[in-house]
């Protein structure tokens, strides 16, 4: 018996975030080996030896299958993982999608199914691809990146696909590197913008779970949930399993806001009554090191802007010994183009009291500090950097 008449789909469930419901499944090509298991197909379809016909007539006839059994279904939704080259062959021999004509047959609506295209592929053929993209996109298919890596930003702006489905390999890398979950949570944030959706695949446990919630994820899919079934599984099946991850992120989120909150009321006590004179910079300076003398641990440096964001003071370091040393290079130096400058000043000036920013990286020491300000006299804004726990990875 040939691959052809072996092969059958898996549907791997992919969860919204939002509601712990499965919102569709992703087809997975398989057949039975000579033992009786069920094996992927996935190395078929890379097989040089294998030619190009007979790997189309398998994905198609898998492609079939799942499409007979989605007549049967009334509310799911399909991922198909197409192959854009066999794309791309089609239209420049003048072929109409073999799958939009299928979709048409068996009167099977497009909103009900997502086109799976590989990112390093849109990067080689965007325009070529568009034309297609357009033809499923008019019969109201959804389109999603797959395998979207850092590499190519501007494709999320050139394709505009409906979702964006997070390679496997930058979530394995954000396990233990706090710069790479930086980065899948700024792609998180960045698609969101666009209104698009997040899928991260690859979700094999807990920690991993964790980790796409806290990035910011809104779908997700892995051997966490399912390695793909031939039947479709309760709606609700993964409820608690992501409510749980959900609540611990939050608790998690929480604890650190309390961290922030407690830290706040600690300076603003620490500031109140702490004025500066700014016509004498020398005299600044002697203040600002003698007030630093009196803080706790955990202050980095502290200086004096304008609310223009221009440096006034020098930079008052206080080391882990209460040494304090100055650096009078950062005078003029302007601040305004940081993340929180402009809203922490707004408030600033607004209530009268201090304010502190969200955790980050401080440039200088690559610790995570978070920054506390507040007004100290006529147009003068205290800035002190205070070191937060080191962020996990």
């Amino acid at each position: 018996m040939s691959i052809y008449d072996q092969a059958f789909p898996h549907y791997q469930p992919i969860i919204a975030l939002s509601d712990s419901r499965i919102y569709g499944y992703e087809v997975l090509g398989r057949y039975i080996d000579p033992t009786g298991q069920v094996q992927s197909l996935g190395s078929f379809f890379i097989d040089p030896a294998l030619s190009e016909l007979e790997k189309i007539r398998i994905d198609r006839n898998i492609r079939s299958q799942a499409l007979k059994r989605l007549q049967r279904e009334t509310n799911k939704l399909i991922f198909f993982n197409l192959n854009p080259l066999w794309m791309l062959k089609n239209l420049r021999e003048g072929v109409h999608p073999v799958l939009l004509e299928d979709l048409r047959q068996r009167k099977i609506k497009g909103e009900r199914i997502v086109i799976e295209i590989a990112e390093t592929i849109i990067k080689e053929h965007i325009n070529e691809l568009k034309p297609i993209v357009k033809l499923y996109r008019n019969y109201g298919c959804k389109i999603a990146i797959d395998d979207f890596t850092f590499s190519d930003f501007d494709r999320l702006i050139h394709f505009k696909p409906d979702i964006v489905k997070m390679s496997m390999h930058l979530l394995r890398m954000s396990r233990d590197s706090y710069e790479y979950f930086r980065l899948i949570e700024t792609v998180s944030r960045f698609s969101q913008e666009l209104g698009m959706h997040v899928l991260f695949e690859g979700v094999e446990d807990e920690s991993d779970l964790a980790k796409v919630v806290e990035a910011g994820g809104g779908l997700v899919q892995g051997y966490l949930f399912s390695r793909g079934d031939a039947d479709f599984q309760d709606d609700q099946e993964f409820r608690p399993l992501v409510s749980k991850a959900l609540q611990s992120v939050m608790d998690q989120r929480f604890a650190i806001q309390q961290d922030l909150i407690d830290l706040h009321e600690h300076l603003q006590t620490q500031a109140a009554g702490f004025t500066l004179a700014s016509d004498d910079e020398d005299l600044m300076d002697q203040t600002l090191g003698q007030w630093a003398r009196q803080l706790g641990p955990g202050v980095l440096r502290l200086y004096a802007c304008r609310s223009n964001g221009i440096q006034i003071s020098s930079n008052i370091m206080i080391s882990e010994t209460k040494e304090i040393s100055s650096d009078s290079s950062y005078r003029d130096f302007n601040w305004a183009w940081r993340p929180f400058f402009v809203h922490n000043m707004a408030a600033m000036r607004k209530t009268g009291t201090g304010v502190i920013s969200d955790p980050y990286i401080d440039h200088h020491t690559r610790l995570q500090i978070a920054t506390f300000s507040f007004p100290a006299g006529d147009n003068v804004f205290v800035f002190l950097d205070y070191q937060l726990a080191a962020p996990s990875a």
